[in-house]
């Protein structure tokens, strides 16, 4: 008896070995069925075209070109096409590994993903790229719905990328043509400009915008080219603004969000390669390297803060030297030591006479020596002090339980008249 796809049931048996289960997925083109092989009890999946679709030369001829495509990819990413077979109709079918788990799709109409849980999925979809781009396989359909996240089985993800019947295949000769001059082929939110412009030398770089679209829209929860229209999709995509992806998500950093805007650029030559995104999404440490917003662009070594107090404080001693032209130097506890150079000293201790004490002089020259010397400046240690006190006297450095004056941590201390 005659099977067409369309009235395939639970329980039918088709090419003699499988029996179908369940309908585990649907598309414009056709159907996917889970079957169970009579002999060996395992369980695949049977894709299969719809019944308006069987006589169609072009239709059937992608889905043997997507089992092509699918074996001349070799990665743990794509799924495998395992055989080709025909119901007694002539129409042909796919018989492919079962895979559990959910489309893309699903899982991002529960909103945008996390960034881990992005550079998880969309690693191994670049390193497929990868591999069908060495193979001469562009897939030219990549979007949500041909991305697929299966339980492995040990539980964990593993990445599936669907669907090359309208892969382009460079080493592919013979066969009906699968499309005409101008047709649009693929999925129009995702489609890169050379695509919708109908170029003949697509290539490989639209593949890269189609991720970039998907990369934009699992990090954002919307896709950069969505439009109310298809017609406004398409301008979107040709000539429209994009928004960047750090302006519609700031918390991307800033590495990522650059790639992802070049993955967008409108001019095939300069969108990266697959391999350079999956090299950028393996990148553990890629992403996290940048300093925090409230960082500042400059800090001032400890070296150099010392180095501005010094210059401070000697720009003080000029200005003391220029209005009170009278300093006194004298060494802590060693009153008594014979006079030596200044260069040759420890570090003094420089006591400050203030201005008031020497108003009543015309100038800072010394006066007159009197019948009792007025002491006068010198850069020699001060002389014990004689028992009449001066009028300017020098101020004993403090005791070590008397902390230092504030301001004042380069040991100069003012005096102060003490009348």
């Amino acid at each position: 008896m005659e099977v067409l796809a369309d009235e395939l049931s639970r329980g039918t048996v088709v090419a003699d070995r499988y029996v179908l289960d369940r309908v585990v997925g649907e598309g414009g083109m056709g159907v996917v069925w889970a079957a169970t092989h009579t002999v060996t009890g395992k369980a695949f999946a049977l894709k299969f075209l719809r019944e308006s679709k069987t006589s169609d030369p072009k239709s059937q001829g992608r889905l043997v070109r997507e089992a092509k495509a699918a074996c001349a990819v070799r990665h743990p990413a794509v799924a495998t096409v395992l055989d080709v077979l025909e119901l007694p109709s002539g129409a042909p079918f796919l018989v492919m590994d079962l895979l559990e788990g959910e489309t893309l799709t699903a899982r991002l109409a529960r909103g945008p993903l996390a960034l881990d849980e992005a550079r998880a999925i969309f690693a191994p979809v670049a390193e497929a790229l990868v591999a069908a781009h060495e193979a001469g396989v562009v897939h030219r359909d990549l979007k949500p719905d041909n991305v697929f996240l299966a339980r492995g089985a040990d539980g964990d993800e593993e990445v599936k990328v669907l669907d090359f019947g309208i892969a382009k295949i460079a080493t592919l000769t013979s066969g009906p043509r699968m499309t005409d001059t101008g047709d649009l082929v693929g999925t129009p939110l995702y489609m890169a400009p050379e695509v919708v412009f109908g170029e003949l030398d697509v290539d490989g770089r639209a593949d890269v915008w189609a991720l970039g679209v998907m990369l934009y829209e699992a990090l954002t929860g919307a896709p950069p080219t969505a439009a109310p229209t298809v017609g406004l999709t398409l301008k979107a995509i040709t000539s429209g603004p994009l928004r960047p992806l750090s302006e519609a998500a700031p918390d991307i950093p800033r590495p990522l969000a650059a790639l992802v805007d070049r993955m967008l650029t409108r001019a095939p030559g300069e969108r990266p390669t697959p391999a350079e995104i999956a090299r950028a999404l393996r990148d553990d440490d890629a992403h996290h390297d940048l300093p925090a917003p409230s960082e500042p662009r400059t800090k001032v070594s400890p070296s150099a803060e010392r180095l501005g107090r010094v210059g401070r404080v000697l720009l003080g001693l000029v200005l003391v030297f220029a209005g009170a032209g009278a300093v006194r130097l004298t060494h802590p506890r060693r009153a008594e030591a014979p006079p030596i150079a200044i260069e040759d000293a420890l570090p003094p201790t420089v006591t400050l006479a203030p201005a008031s004490a020497l108003r009543d002089e015309p100038d800072a020259s010394p006066p007159p020596a009197p019948a009792t010397p007025k002491p006068s400046a010198s850069l020699a240690p001060a002389a014990p002090r004689p028992a009449p006190r001066p009028s300017v006297s020098t101020v004993e450095p403090p005791s070590p339980n008397v902390a230092p004056t504030a301001g004042h941590d380069s040991g100069i201390i003012p005096s102060h008249d003490r009348k």
